[in-house]
């Protein structure tokens, strides 16, 4: 999937373009108080800026930095939560701020109990 980025208009950072994808899951009706894991591939072409950040049901909880891991390369990234009392979705989001050119590729994205 590609996505044109719109202009980002902040003060800060006038060059950073943001987007966003995200997916509601159906958990199990035991899911309340369990313990839930995110996992899912991130690749930033060599030169890339930015940053991706993950959520679930908006609660910020995971950002990975286009330079915390060697770029042109695939990494695995692992969320874990505890789905609260009394929701049975998880509304799993991926919002991403990167530098114009920037190319960022995020795959095999898995949730699992445990």
């Amino acid at each position: 999937m590609s996505q044109i980025l719109a202009p980002n208009n902040s003060d800060c950072c006038p060059y950073l373009g943001s987007a966003s994808l995200d997916q509601n899951i159906r958990l199990p009706p035991d899911a309340p108080g369990k313990t839930f894991t995110l996992t899912f591939w991130t690749y930033f072409y060599s030169g890339s800026g930015g940053f991706v950040g993950a959520e679930v049901s908006s609660q910020p909880l995971y950002t990975v930095d286009a330079f915390d891991h060697p770029q042109d390369e695939w990494y695995q990234n692992t969320v874990t939560w505890v789905q609260p009392s009394g929701t049975y979705y998880a509304d799993v989001r991926f919002d991403y701020l990167i530098d114009q050119g920037t190319v960022v590729l995020i795959d095999d994205v898995v949730v699992t109990e445990g």
